[in-house]
């Protein structure tokens, strides 16, 4: 039940996603499409071979170590992100969206 919950948000976050970058950028839609399939395929592929070389090194603890550090090195991204689109600071809330569509 966990895997199938986890496949249906995955799916959500594909398509918004999706929406959001072609939203931000409507004049410049393959470009920006093209860039979020390679962003993405380039993540899957080095996260896997992160966390298979972690797993074959040092087994599940070193992977559970593994994959604690590839997502705090994801979360850079939005946090270099909030921190500009909150003059400097961090505070991040619910209320303002990530990419703004206008």
């Amino acid at each position: 039940m966990l895997f199938a919950a986890t496949a249906f948000v995955a799916g959500g976050r594909t398509l918004i996603g999706s929406s959001v970058g072609l939203g931000a950028t409507p004049e410049r839609r393959r470009a920006v499409m093209g860039a979020r399939a390679a962003a993405a395929q380039l993540g899957y592929f080095l996260g896997s071979a992160a966390a298979g070389g972690a797993l074959a090194v040092g087994g599940y603890p070193v992977f559970g170590l593994a994959l604690a550090l590839l997502f705090l090195v994801s979360a850079v991204p939005y946090l270099v992100n909030a921190r500009e689109r909150n003059g400097g600071t961090l505070r991040a809330t619910l209320s303002e969206p990530a990419c703004p569509m206008h």
